[in-house]
């Protein structure tokens, strides 16, 4: 299967790569068995490049999944209320199904999905209750490393890629702002599964 993936490159020198670094499964190697090992793309100083890096989980994090579930499900609520008032007598007395707008029903399969995640964050706050060392680079294992903003959004589409974006991330090696664009490419790649102990460091790769 081909994947769209986002190309990163710097506007003062020749510096290019790509989101492609997370792709593949990332999970913890704890006693019940592994669990999900949540990343993100950022810059690791050791590797000076781009690297998948590790997200440490938390409290604050389950609210907010919480909270984006609740207004996904007001939204649905409101929408049900506003078709039981308009449907006729007779309509609902049949009980006649009715189409559900894609809109609708994207926000009930978030409910679902972000109800998962939360359930995987349960699991990695437990796993990783007595964690002391910082996030990792997922490639190195080093602490000397930070994650790239998460609100930063490309241009355009995977099909119909816009103009570079920056960041907001000063480029380490010379001073240029890193930028993100659509690759407008698809690749197929081998996904590799990399399991990880619980301060964050490589045990070893499956295919």
């Amino acid at each position: 299967m081909s994947m769209p993936f986002l190309s990163f490159s710097c506007s003062r020198c020749d510096f290019r790569a790509s989101s492609t670094v997370c792709w593949g499964r990332f999970s913890y190697d704890g006693p019940s068995g592994l669990i999900p090992l949540n990343k993100g793309i950022g810059w690791c100083k050791d590797c000076s490049k781009i690297v998948p890096v590790e997200i440490l989980p938390s409290i604050q994090r389950i609210e907010e999944l919480k909270s984006e579930i609740t207004e996904n499900k007001r939204h649905v609520t409101q929408y049900e209320e506003r078709i039981k008032q308009s449907r006729s007598k007779i309509k609902n007395l049949l009980k006649i199904s009715v189409n559900l707008p894609h809109e609708i029903e994207k926000r009930q399969w978030q409910c679902e999905y972000l109800s998962g995640k939360i359930e995987e964050e349960q699991q990695r706050l437990k796993l990783l209750s007595f964690r002391k060392s910082e996030p990792r680079c997922l490639r190195c294992a080093s602490v000397n490393c930070f994650l790239f903003p998460k609100d930063f959004k490309p241009l355009g589409s995977s099909e119909s890629p816009g103009p570079p974006v920056e960041i907001g991330v000063t480029h380490p090696r010379c001073g240029g702002n890193l930028r993100v664009e659509h690759s407008g490419i698809r690749l197929n790649m081998g996904i590799k599964h990399r399991i990880y102990d619980t301060e964050g460091c490589l045990i070893r790769r499956e295919d």
